[in-house]
């Protein structure tokens, strides 16, 4: 992650300050929210369940993020 994509990322979890919504995340990771989804059920990204709402961390995203970045 470099570090323009570290200040929009820092300012995104500012704005959620708790938690994100597939939606949210997808949009942020440049995916659908169905690649969302069958990451956090693959186990590639952590994320709560309210009901049939999905919620993942800021945390859990740069995870993810750092990981995309290392493969790429």
């Amino acid at each position: 992650m470099n570090a323009a994509q570290r200040r929009e990322f820092d300012k995104l979890a500012k704005a959620y300050k708790a938690h994100l919504t597939a939606q949210e995340a997808a949009h942020f990771l440049g995916v659908t929210r169905q690649t969302v989804v069958r990451r956090i059920k693959a186990g590639q990204l952590r994320a709560g369940q309210t009901g049939r709402f999905w919620r993942i961390s800021p945390d859990s995203l740069r995870a993810m993020l750092q990981l995309r970045q290392e493969d790429a």
